[in-house]
């Protein structure tokens, strides 16, 4: 029995190492937000001065998204990430984020004040 509870936690961690938030191919972006545009739904796009190559989609300047469900990020992540950035666009500092480059929507994981 002790086996078979073994094998059912590896697997359990196994599933949990390949789930779609781990998927997500990474690209970090840094500067001064142009600025920051809430949503009806909750969610908020950043738009950078200079957009980040890696993001693919086709607005210019292009948007990345926070968005709840989205990239491993919840809905108490959303409103965290919100605050961070309307205080980096307050201030004039800059930011570093983190988003999904795979998907067009360039969904934001985290970000940090770094100026």
């Amino acid at each position: 029995m002790k086996l078979y509870a073994r094998k059912l936690i590896a697997a359990a961690m196994a599933a949990a190492l390949f789930s779609n938030a781990t998927l997500a191919a990474e690209s970090w972006a840094s500067g001064t937000l142009k600025s920051v545009y809430p949503l009806s739904n909750g969610s908020f796009v950043v738009i950078f001065f200079t957009s980040p190559a890696a993001c693919t989609n086709a607005n210019n300047p292009r948007y990345l998204l926070v968005s709840a469900g989205e990239n491993g990020v919840t809905a108490e992540g959303v409103k965290a990430m919100l605050a961070t950035s309307l205080a980096a666009f307050v201030a004039g500092k800059q930011i570093q984020l983190a988003f999904d480059d795979s998907t067009s929507s360039c969904y934001i994981n985290r970000m940090a004040i770094v100026d």
